[in-house]
């Protein structure tokens, strides 16, 4: 069993704005750039009522000691599946780390509520397991504290995009 978790932002506009400004191209270009990712979409294609994504991701920063053991130094990147239910989700993840194989995993679910009049509420919620003897915990938890900062950067990039989009008054 692994460990739980659950990242929360509030923005303001409804979430079909969210949404497509989510699977804008240009937006990712930047808010992956911005949380210093490279990222390589490896297919996406749409069917009747979902869209399904695959993309690697390489954090340019160090492993953290703690994962060392996991992840040799240099090897950092994620693959994530993303299917989309459309055209208001959630989006259900599951990311494999390569290096990692069957010692780590973290499935996910990104949901958006609206909260009517207040904009609406991105919550991404799910699970990461890390098998490694003694220390899976701790490992856990670094990993779940590293994507949070993740979390907030990209919440400050979607909000200036949204931002664009609003009329000046």
């Amino acid at each position: 069993m692994g460990t739980r978790f659950s990242i929360v932002h509030d923005f303001d506009c409804d979430p079909a704005t969210y949404w497509d400004i989510f699977w804008d191209e240009a937006f990712n270009a930047d808010q992956y750039a911005r949380m210093r990712c490279g990222r390589t979409v490896l297919a996406q294609h749409d069917q009747a009522d979902r869209r399904v994504r695959d993309q690697e991701i390489r954090p340019q920063r160090d492993v953290p000691a703690i994962l060392r053991k996991l992840i040799p130094q240099g090897a950092l990147k994620y693959v994530e599946h993303g299917v989309w239910k459309q055209p208001a989700g959630p989006l259900e993840v599951d990311i494999k780390v390569p290096a990692a194989g069957a010692r780590f995993a973290m499935t996910a679910f990104y949901s958006v509520t609206d909260l009517a009049a207040r904009g609406c509420r991105r919550e991404f919620a799910g699970e990461c397991t890390i098998r490694i003897p003694l220390v899976a915990g701790m490992a856990e938890k670094t990993v779940i504290d590293s994507m949070r900062e993740t979390y907030e950067t990209a919440a400050k990039v979607h909000r200036e995009w949204i931002a664009r989009r609003k009329p000046s008054v």
